[in-house]
């Protein structure tokens, strides 16, 4: 196996596991409870079916890409949406960090004026990740026809 046909495997590898991170963080206890609203909930189980689709062909993508340029081409796609969702997810749990450490700040005097309502907020992040999510997904139905000639 040449140094270019190595790397490629890495590579298939390493999408791999992102893919299976990215199942486990949606899958987690934490998202699920804190992504309120019945519509970026659906739009989460939306990619949450859409990434378990994907997982399900990349075993036999991994060893195929070495030989088929159109294989290795739908696997660089893949890796690239792979890490927008691990973009969104990370903004997610900044959110979360971000909401649990104001509640535990809501005992703390302030004489600061709060200007903007934290209903307001919990609505302009939700619609923003909404927003990302089912682009993302849209993206990856992109890639279905790909998916179904491997």
């Amino acid at each position: 196996m040449s140094l270019f046909e190595t790397l490629s495997v890495i590579r298939e590898v390493v999408v791999s596991k992102v893919f299976d991170f990215l199942l486990d963080k949606l899958a987690s206890s934490e998202l699920l409870q804190f992504a309120t609203g019945k519509e970026v909930q659906e739009a989460i189980h939306k990619l949450d079916m859409e990434l378990k689709e994907i997982r399900a062909v990349l075993d036999d993508a991994e060893e195929r890409q070495v030989k088929e340029k159109s294989v290795k081409s739908w696997l660089t796609n893949l890796q690239n949406l792979a890490y927008d969702v691990e973009d969104v997810l990370d903004e997610f749990a900044t959110e979360i960090g971000r909401r649990n450490l104001m509640m535990e700040c809501r005992g703390c005097s302030s004489k600061r004026p709060k200007f903007i309502p934290d209903s307001f907020t919990v609505v302009m992040f939700n619609r923003d990740m909404m927003s990302k999510i089912k682009d993302i997904t849209a993206k990856l139905k992109d890639l279905e026809p790909q998916r179904n000639q491997l």
